[in-house]
């Protein structure tokens, strides 16, 4: 139930208002100290509004060791919560890309907290899915954890490294002009169209990871098409397996051969975790090609060693950004021991 009402809550990056005010509701009720913490509007958006990452903690316990974290915002477009009860799917935006891991989390928490351990808490930010300026931003509530269980959809593995990224905007000026007298002004839209040729052209690195994938995420450009187009631009994102600075420096290199600039958007390494083999028993690892907030975090907070993170979920990231988006819901039920039994492996070193 708390899954599909937390799906029915639209929550599109930019737009998390609704889902943060919904979360407020639920845990103030529960007994936690809830903080709203105020974000910016999202970069971009022209009717963007104020937002708020939500942090819980018990009463006398403002800087936990673990904290559940996962994202508010979603990919667009909304679809709302479907159960389908013969094949035991729930489905919806955000079934498992993560709200219905964020309901894992609360319930989880809210177990701990019955059994006597009051030193969880839960954080969930805004804008993941976007410029992770949410994570960015809860770095002033100067919190200290030892632990950091991120919730996204690992397929029951704990990861052991994630692939980074580059985010980049590349746009091309020209001079609009009648369609029938082209002479007399210069397309934009022909020069990006030669610029991503040539990107998706390049052999990026490889690596123990695997290889950088670039994706073509949005086009815009152009006027009308009788108009010499006067501007365009396209967002690209790469999944990088190496340090980043090599792309950035590639991909600047071959935009100036044809006027364009670039803007970048957001970048962070590859993150590795491979910590957790060692602090984690039964329980499969893996790595995955996404990105998380992680890297975002500032864990070298306090007078003690740096914390770390735990990269755990259920369903599968090959069924997120899609229309089939779902997750099985015997799944979701386990996921909440799960993230239980994790927290006090964790808790207990």
């Amino acid at each position: 139930d708390m899954a599909g009402v937390l799906i029915d809550t639209p929550s599109i990056s930019g737009f998390e208002q609704a889902m943060a005010r919904c979360l407020h509701s639920f845990l103030r009720g529960q007994g936690w100290e809830v903080v709203l913490q105020p974000v910016p509007p999202q970069r971009g958006l022209v009717d963007g509004e104020e937002r708020f990452n939500v942090f819980a903690h018990r009463p006398g316990a403002p800087n936990p060791e673990l904290i559940f974290n996962t994202h508010m915002d979603t990919v667009p477009p909304y679809f709302p919560a479907k159960l389908d009860r013969a094949a035991g799917i729930l489905r919806g935006r955000g079934a498992c890309d993560t709200k219905s891991l964020m309901a894992a989390q609360m319930l989880a928490a809210q177990a701990l907290v019955a059994a006597g351990q009051t030193n969880v808490g839960l954080l969930f930010v805004v804008s993941e899915e976007t410029d992770h300026t949410g994570m960015q931003v809860a770095n002033a509530l100067n919190l200290a954890p030892r632990w950091m269980v991120v919730g996204e959809p690992t397929e029951k593995k704990v990861i052991r490294a994630q692939k980074g990224i580059l985010k980049v905007r590349v746009s091309c000026q020209g001079i609009a002009a009648h369609s029938g007298y082209p002479h007399l002004g210069h397309s934009a839209t022909a020069d990006l169209v030669h610029v991503l040729h040539e990107l998706l052209r390049e052999q990026w690195p490889s690596g123990p990871l695997g290889d950088t994938h670039l994706n073509i995420g949005t086009l815009t450009g152009g006027e009308a098409a009788n108009v010499v187009a006067p501007s365009a631009s396209a967002d690209l994102l790469f999944r990088l397996v190496d340090d980043p600075q090599s792309t950035i420096d590639r991909v600047s290199s071959i935009c100036s051969g044809f006027g364009a600039s670039v803007e970048l958007i957001a970048v962070n390494p590859p993150v590795p975790m491979e910590y957790v083999s060692d602090a984690i028993t039964g329980y499969d690892f893996d790595t995955v090609a996404f990105n998380t907030d992680i890297p975002y975090f500032d864990f070298c907070k306090g007078e003690g060693p740096p914390g770390k993170a735990v990269l755990y979920g259920h369903g599968s990231i090959t069924d997120a950004h899609t229309l089939r988006e779902h997750i099985i819901v015997d799944d979701l039920r386990q996921l909440v021991s799960c993230y239980g039994e994790l927290a006090g492996q964790l808790l207990r070193q």
